[in-house]
C-alpha cells in the first residue's frame, strides 16, 4: 500500500479487487486487530492536555487556530474512514477530533 493514497492509486491502476478479510496471512490479521487497539489508545495522548487546561484554567501556550484546524482535519479523516470502511481510521480520528474541539472550547472559556 502507498501510505494513505492506496485507494486512489488502486483506482488509477484500474484494480477493482479487494484484499480478503480477514487477511489470509496470520501476522496481517494480528496487525489489523492491533490497529483497533491503537485507534482507541491514540486519543488518550490528548487527555493530559485536556485535564491540564480544565484543571488550571490556563490557555498559556495553546493556539485556538491550531486546535481548531487539528479538530477539523481529524473530522475529515473520520469521514474518509467511514467512506472507505476503514474503521481504525474512523475511530481514532473521530476521538482525536472531538478532544481537539474540547480544547477549543476550553480555550474559548478561559481566554
Amino acid at each position: 500500500m502507498e501510505g494513505g493514497l492506496h485507494h486512489l492509486l488502486a483506482r488509477k491502476k484500474g484494480l477493482t479487487t479487494l484484499e480478503s478479510y480477514p487477511h489470509p496471512n496470520r501476522s496481517m490479521r494480528v496487525f489489523d486487530k492491533f490497529m483497533y487497539i491503537i485507534a482507541l489508545l491514540a486519543p488518550l495522548a490528548l487527555l493530559p492536555q485536556v485535564f491540564h487546561l480544565f484543571e488550571y484554567k490556563s490557555v498559556d501556550g495553546l493556539s485556538l487556530t491550531t486546535w481548531f484546524l487539528l479538530g477539523s482535519m481529524n473530522m475529515f479523516w473520520s469521514m474518509y474512514g467511514i467512506l472507505h470502511k476503514e474503521w481504525q481510521i474512523f475511530i481514532s480520528n473521530i476521538l482525536v477530533g472531538l478532544l481537539s474541539y474540547v480544547v477549543v472550547i476550553g480555550i474559548l472559556l478561559y481566554h
